[in-house]
């Protein structure tokens, strides 16, 4: 077209001039890299692969870190004394404990009951002074440790 040519660069130069177009300085920063793991390299962004970790020594010493920390650990253990509160007024851990009093064997015993349920007699649960077994006793027993589609 009319023996123009313009490069990516943005600047503009024309075929068979004498006079060659100077490249226009890179604008300073607008802020300054003030994060001290970065490299200083315009714009304040790391250098293409450097390696950018985390500081943890600088959040230790940091104040407000270690106030937001006290506060977050705080909050943290109040509320595990208020859900533990709550579960023994609803839920009683002894009750919950003779669920999950299994073994190996057990688990064993009642997969395969799982696998071949027709190989299996009785199914009633046994009583022992009007208590059911524990399931590790009795593998007829109700338990919560392995899933069952009766």
């Amino acid at each position: 077209m009319l023996g123009i040519s313009v490069t990516y660069s943005g600047t503009y130069k024309p075929t068979g001039s004498k006079h060659r177009a100077r490249a226009a300085p890179d604008p300073p920063p607008l802020f300054d890299d003030t994060s001290g793991g970065y490299s200083s390299q315009p714009g304040g962004y790391p250098a293409p692969g450097a390696d950018v970790a985390f500081n943890v020594n600088h959040l230790i010493g940091d104040p407000m870190a270690n106030m937001a920390m006290t506060y977050g650990s705080s909050i943290a253990s109040h509320g595990k004394d208020m859900v533990h509160k709550e579960l023994h007024r609803f839920v009683s851990v002894n009750k919950l404990k003779y669920f999950f009093a299994v073994d190996t064997a057990y688990v064993a015993k009642k997969l395969g009951l799982l696998v071949f349920p027709y190989t299996h007699q009785n199914w009633e649960v046994q009583y022992s002074r009007d208590v059911p077994l524990p399931p590790r006793q009795d593998l007829n027993a109700p338990d919560l440790y392995i899933p069952n589609a009766r």
